[in-house]
């Protein structure tokens, strides 16, 4: 989870009262059309797979105006530290890290090239690759995902999928890592589609 200290340290609080998001003037997944990641969060379900369990983070918690909920796969565990609560896969080679942290910008896709470049500046996140950075509609609002991946010091591969958005007020960041060769497996991208369609937001 190292790199996710590193992106909390680019998300830089906004010095303004945000709101939620505009348009970037690009065309916007929406539907069939968007990713993967995009469609399973705005398809959202209250039924648990077999095994899971719902880890709850109510706002007051972080004294931040919102919490979220999320479904947890057997044998992941909860850390949370400051705005931000990773879960783990057992092994720590694979994670979800929700961070609360209030976005900068208003425009996502401008968050998330925010993040990009101070994260890259700093010289973190060696062997950066941009996959995409796309403006997408999470539960009726503007949002963007954020696909890259990075190389580990031990020289493994990292995917990561990032999703940014604003709902009623709160920020979200939903921050999904697993090897990238793994990806396309039942413990990439299927997993993580599991869990996006168990995520809620929990007003105060």
């Amino acid at each position: 989870a190292a790199v996710t200290a590193v992106l909390l340290t680019a998300r830089t609080p906004a010095p303004k009262q945000q709101r939620s998001g505009t348009g970037t003037g690009t065309v916007r997944s929406t539907g069939a059309n968007a990713p993967a990641p995009v469609r399973a969060v705005n398809d959202p379900t209250a039924a648990l797979p077999a095994g899971w369990t719902m880890e709850t983070i109510p706002a007051s918690a972080n004294g931040t105006s919102a919490g979220f909920s999320i479904g947890l796969p057997p044998s992941w565990t909860p850390r949370q530290h400051h705005l931000a609560t990773d879960l783990i896969a057992p092994g720590g080679v694979r994670y979800m890290d929700i961070d609360l942290t209030q976005h900068r910008f208003a425009n996502m896709v401008a968050e998330a090239r925010y993040i990009s470049v101070n994260a890259q500046a700093e010289g973190h996140l060696p062997g950066y690759r941009k996959l995409a950075i796309k403006p997408v509609t999470v539960r009726g609002a503007h949002g963007a995902l954020w696909e890259f991946t990075w190389q580990e010091a031990g020289g493994t591969t990292m995917r990561v999928d990032d999703l940014l958005f604003i709902l009623d007020g709160q920020s979200y960041a939903l921050y999904f890592t697993t090897p990238s060769a793994e990806f396309n497996s039942a413990q990439g991208l299927p997993l993580l589609e599991r869990m996006l369609r168990t995520f809620r937001p929990v007003q105060g």
